[in-house]
């Protein structure tokens, strides 16, 4: 709704502004005004709120404070003599100003009690004043060879009364529509940046402090919570793998399931039946064998074949073994069955050499 972004300063990097960027420095403390213009000599527009108060430090609260005091004025006034005003003098209206007006004119409502202005001094141009103070003032720039003003490259405007623009005095009188009337409409800010540096909080920047923050923090809990899920799959994984369940019998638990397995189906005879032919094709396929063979003459090829391989023929026997249950009582019993279907498996892998 005011017209302009807020950002915050917490590095000691001065931030990249465009023509449209103004960069706030509120309340610069006397000892490091030399530091913080030269850093904010970068920046094209600056607005500098000067000191007022000091906290005491509480006895009660750790590091709250206790009371305040006013600043000398010697210390409220480094920022100025810093910028290269020459001898600035502060005064202290008790009461408060009487009639503040702004350099286009008309009457502006203010609230300070006290106020704390500044006296006209050379390169000090007034934007608002307060009882002939400056409450907002602008650097002038200096006169080149000629003794004409230069074009300033970049433009800094001074406020002498930090109460102007804290939490306490924003809301106060025409406060709130002073500020926006000096960053929109006089300095044509569409974002500004706030100086925090100059009130403790310094961020350190090294990469342990910059990924315990967003976005970086993002990063590292999703790092960790796929480090996490990584262990907890390894720990059942621990050691030396466990048997299967199904192995757990052995063979014997097997032929039991495979024997029930059968008993259900109630087609022992021509179950045998097809896994016998199944057996024979796929050895007449391992051996190219001649298509067209009828089942008894693929059996004693195959038979051939085992005993040139130094393995006891199988094939001719296990095929009339298994014709002959269509007709014998062995036919409902499940476990011959198996019993069969084992041998003819074992017969094929000593004939084919498999492991």
């Amino acid at each position: 709704r005011a017209g302009f972004e807020v950002w915050r300063r917490r590095t000691w990097r001065t931030p990249a502004l465009d023509s449209t960027g103004v960069l706030m420095l509120a309340e610069v403390p006397a000892e490091d005004s030399s530091d913080v213009m030269r850093a904010g000599a970068l920046a094209k527009r600056m607005v500098v709120v000067l000191e007022k108060w000091r906290g005491e430090p509480s006895a009660r609260l750790p590091r709250g404070v206790g009371a305040i005091a006013m600043l000398s004025p010697r210390e409220v006034l480094a920022p100025l003599r810093a910028l290269g005003i020459e001898r600035p003098v502060l005064l202290r209206l008790v009461n408060g100003p009487r009639a503040c007006s702004g350099a286009r004119g008309g009457r502006l409502a203010i609230s300070l009690e006290p106020a704390q202005l500044l006296k006209p001094a050379p390169g000090l141009v007034p934007v608002v004043t307060c009882d002939s103070l400056i409450l907002v003032g602008r650097l002038e720039p200096a006169p080149d060879s000629s003794g004409a003003h230069r074009s300033p490259a970049r433009s800094v405007i001074v406020v002498s009364d930090p109460d102007l623009w804290n939490n306490q005095g924003l809301g106060r009188a025409d406060h709130a529509a002073l500020l926006r009337a000096l960053l929109v409409d006089d300095l044509g800010a569409r974002t500004v940046v706030i100086d925090e540096t100059l009130h403790g909080y310094l961020l350190t920047r090294n990469l342990i402090a910059e990924s315990l923050r967003f976005p970086l923090v993002l990063a590292v809990a999703q790092a960790l919570l796929l480090a996490a899920f990584v262990v907890w799959s390894g720990v059942r994984r621990f050691g030396k793998p466990c048997a299967p369940r199904g192995a757990e019998g052995g063979n014997r638990s097997l032929i039991d399931m495979t024997a029930k397995l059968l008993e259900l189906t109630r087609q022992t005879p021509e179950t045998l039946r097809l896994y016998y032919a199944q057996t024979l094709q796929a050895l007449a396929d391992r051996f190219c064998l001649p298509a067209g063979l009828d089942e008894p003459r693929l059996a004693e090829r195959l038979d051939d074949i085992g005993r040139a391989r130094g393995v006891e023929p199988e094939a001719v026997r296990t095929g009339h073994f298994i014709r002959s249950l269509r007709v014998s009582a062995a036919s409902d019993n499940p476990e011959v069955a198996v019993d069969l279907a084992l041998r003819l498996h074992r017969w094929r892998e000593e004939i084919t050499h498999e492991p």
